[in-house]
């Protein structure tokens, strides 16, 4: 596990302060730092029993990705398409799985709120979310555990 002093410094290697916040899109160009930060989110979610991690285009893929892969889990995507998430041809979300979702950032929960409900369309059971960064401070509810490496001030993230 990464100290949060370790994964300040990863942060500031890759360039991923932008306008005060935190862009996981710049760190997650890095792949030697990507699995680093993925690993340690990965470690954070470790007591939750997942089958699936559902990651989302176009951030959230490679967390997602880098994840599942610490996790020994299988990865799916899904994209938001007219306000609502679906999941990318090929890939299925079959009834029952446990399903992980992955962020690369919590803005304001509406896309994991989204996520939520296609998976559960699909019969999925969500069972956790885990993302980088989180800009609400936990003030969701998305009712399963979920768990963050970095908690930001939402007024220094520029959109």
């Amino acid at each position: 596990m990464l100290s949060q002093q370790e994964l300040k410094s990863i942060i500031n290697k890759t360039g991923a302060i932008v306008d005060g916040g935190v862009e996981p899109s710049k760190l997650l160009q890095y792949p030697q730092y990507a699995d680093l930060v993925c690993g340690a989110l990965a470690w954070k979610l470790r007591h939750i029993k997942a089958d699936v991690v559902l990651g989302l285009l176009t951030g959230s893929v490679m967390a997602a990705r880098d994840v599942a892969r610490a996790l020994n889990l299988r990865v799916i995507y899904g994209e938001k398409r007219d306000n609502q998430v679906v999941l990318l041809p090929n890939f299925e979300l079959k009834a029952g799985e446990k399903v992980l979702i992955i962020e690369d950032l919590i803005n304001t929960g509406t896309t994991v709120k989204q996520a939520i409900t296609m998976a559960k369309a699909h019969g999925g059971d969500v069972v956790g979310v885990g993302t980088i960064v989180d800009y609400q401070h936990g003030e969701y509810d998305f009712g399963v555990p979920t768990e963050s490496l970095f908690t930001l001030e939402k007024k220094n993230f520029a959109a």
